[in-house]
């Protein structure tokens, strides 16, 4: 990762502007915020860190269940995988909506489109087979594909909670098994009838593409959530003004600033 989130001294590791939290296998490394020289109550410095991603929405949290939060022992990656369960367990209570999605499959009989070139391709020999593609409502669809597959990610790599998730996982047998990628959760669309899935995709997708950071090495299975400081601290200033402003009896507004990349060296990780 060219020494982007940390840098390997001797006898030592030397973190860069990130925060968060990095899980390797039954180590749990946590990186917090450096409040003050001497200050090392990492109770504090943790609560503060959720608090900040809390505001700036990287930890969708009711007030509830954030004060549950503040009174939880455990690290920052428990505390994400604490309230991703949570979520999908109220779901699950609900029962998992049912959705449209396009199926695909090799089938005894004929509905939707007849897809020709697949049929040939697979059933040459087989006449009782017809190669169709129709949409299909029920829970086997690409929301209910995500919370799978980051139930199956948090099953194998939290002692702690293996027994909690694995019982979620049983309601997600009708469920299939899809790799799923970054891409996958941009190409999301929330309707009236899906909106109920958006806090619990939000952490699904930070387990998810944590499970394949950028400084995965080898075969260990590593989790990362990491967080710029600096952008961080800016979105959540800009968060704790905008509040203010709403408070206010003048009618303030605040619109916090909007930049964006223009120039990257593709050598390095400076940009403009």
């Amino acid at each position: 990762h060219d020494s982007k989130f940390f840098v390997v001294g001797h006898e030592r590791v030397t973190f860069q502007n990130f925060v968060g939290v990095i899980h390797i296998q039954n180590l749990t490394i946590e990186v917090l915020p450096k409040i003050d020289r001497h200050y090392d109550d990492k109770k504090s410095m943790r609560d503060m860190l959720v608090k900040m991603l809390h505001r700036t929405g990287n930890f969708p949290l009711e007030k509830t269940e954030f004060a549950l939060l503040n009174k939880t022992s455990g690290s920052l990656f428990e505390l994400y995988l604490r309230l991703f369960l949570q979520e999908v367990k109220s779901l699950v209570v609900q029962g998992l909506p049912k959705h449209y999605s396009l199926h695909r499959a090799n089938e005894p009989f004929i509905k939707g489109r007849f897809l020709l070139p697949e049929h040939l391709k697979n059933n040459l020999i087989r006449k009782d087979r017809n190669f169709i593609e129709y949409k299909r409502y029920s829970v086997d669809h690409r929301f209910n594909h995500i919370l799978k597959c980051a139930l199956q990610i948090v099953a194998d790599t939290s002692a702690g909670l293996e027994t909690v998730a694995a019982n979620l996982l049983a309601h997600f047998d009708n469920v299939s098994d899809q790799a799923i990628s970054a891409d996958d959760f941009r190409k999301l669309r929330y309707t009236r009838k899906t909106e109920c899935y958006r806090s619990a995709i939000t952490l699904a997708e930070l387990i998810i593409t944590g499970f394949q950071p950028d400084l995965k090495h080898g075969t260990l299975n590593i989790v990362a959530f990491l967080f710029d400081m600096n952008l961080l601290f800016e979105s959540y200033v800009a968060e704790e003004i905008r509040r203010e402003c709403q408070r206010s009896q003048e009618g303030a507004k605040m619109k916090s600033q909007v930049s964006k990349v223009f120039w990257r060296h593709d050598d390095s990780n400076s940009r403009k």
